[in-house]
């Protein structure tokens, strides 16, 4: 946004075009040169802060765009609902005339800059921008961690894979081998009874030669001596094939594999390789976490009038403690104070019970809580003790010194 693209809101509505020189956030509108005495000068606004318009046009769109009037009613927020934690304006609280805690908002909002609630969410801002930074960056190494893990597991597939093809390799050589073997010693059985029966058809094929020519041309004596020798032969070779016959060794022959069952259960019973698990766990990261005061902003009306301020008594501490120089407040209520005359550090339960004592912590000025479970105690009254120690209220010890 430009500044010469603000006019002054005055001179507009006459009709007359002037760069505004300062903005005034109350009245919501810019001024000339002209109209900022004027503005400065008038009982009504003389009290109105403005800021020069070049400071104005260099604040974030989310501040221009937060409402200072009641969007109901389009008037100016003059109250604040502490019960409510949000402003309204008159006509706001005549609808709703059950609200009693109300605050004048001008008791509220000064000196609001430097007030306590302005520093804590100063502080909570980074706080949050940190914690946000921390768990983005441990999703981030998450991320890469299931990245290595899933290459891991790759790995390991193929090893596994790997090593039951291998095995399975094996297996398969040696049934292929044995396989081979059978069939070698098988056939060379079949193969020496094929040659025997082969010589003995030859020697058949001859007698039958024989036995043809003693019908032909030899004399009766001859043929009744051939008939004997003749059926000798016959005889014994009956003998023979009776013999094949008895032994088996016609037997018809035929190899067949068993695969081993343990083979064809593991296709039929192994669905799939594995099953892919995911494992949640905790996170380990350490969240930044301050006792965020509720409506640390009703804080600021203590510039309201001293007079119409009332003391309650909200605790009673029952203690031995004497010439107490210092004392703080810790997160969860926890309530911290230093003896001077024992030079002990007492840390006391929110329902006033002690809690633990640290000794011999020295001479102490005063101690304040300053975050991550840790309190600082400075020294002093002398030259030469002028320290700060360092507590761990979680540990109960003393961290350092300097």
């Amino acid at each position: 946004m430009a500044s010469k693209l603000i006019g002054c809101s005055v001179c507009n509505q006459r009709k007359i075009t002037k760069p505004s020189v300062v903005w005034c956030s109350e009245c919501n509108e810019g001024l000339c040169e002209d109209y900022r005495e004027h503005h400065s000068l008038s009982n009504a606004t003389t009290n109105h802060e403005t800021v020069p318009i070049a400071k104005y046009t260099k604040l974030p769109a989310e501040v221009l765009r937060v409402a200072q009037f009641c969007q109901i009613h389009n008037e100016k927020y003059e109250l604040f609902r502490r019960k409510h934690d949000s402003p309204c304006c008159k006509q706001c609280v005549e609808m709703h005339n059950k609200c009693k805690d109300l605050t004048d908002i001008n008791n509220m909002i000064g000196n609001i800059k430097s007030s306590a609630a302005f520093l804590e969410i100063d502080h909570t801002l980074s706080e949050v921008a940190d914690n946000f930074k921390r768990i983005r960056i441990n999703r981030e190494e998450n991320l890469a961690s299931i990245r290595e893990k899933r290459k891991a597991i790759e790995i390991q597939i193929q090893d596994i894979r790997t090593m039951i093809n291998e095995r399975l390799d094996k297996l398969q050589d040696d049934i292929m081998g044995e396989l081979k073997t059978v069939e070698e010693r098988e056939s060379n059985k079949i193969r020496q009874l094929l040659s025997s029966l082969i010589q003995k058809e030859k020697e058949i094929f001859e007698y039958q030669g024989h036995f043809e020519n003693t019908k032909q041309y030899a004399s009766e004596y001859q043929s009744f001596l051939t008939l004997k020798q003749i059926e000798k032969y016959v005889a014994n070779e009956d003998h023979f094939i009776q013999s094949i016959i008895k032994e088996e060794h016609a037997n018809q022959i035929d190899i067949t594999c068993s695969v081993d069952t343990s083979l064809q259960t593991f296709t039929a019973s192994m669905k799939k390789f594995g099953d892919v698990l995911v494992n949640s766990s905790p996170c380990n990261i350490t969240i930044l976490k301050r006792k965020f005061q509720q409506a640390q902003i009703i804080v600021a009306q203590s510039t309201r009038n001293f007079d119409s301020i009332t003391l309650r008594l909200k605790q009673k501490i029952q203690d031995s403690l004497t010439n107490i120089r210092g004392c703080t407040f810790l997160p969860g209520g926890k309530m911290v104070f230093f003896c001077l005359n024992r030079k002990e550090l007492e840390v006391f339960m929110p329902n006033g019970n002690q809690e633990f004592i640290l000794s011999n912590i020295g001479r102490v000025f005063d101690v304040v809580y300053i975050g991550d479970g840790s309190s600082a105690v400075t020294s002093g009254g002398t030259s030469y003790s002028r320290q700060i120690h360092i507590v761990d209220i979680d540990q109960r010890s003393e961290k350092n010194r300097n």
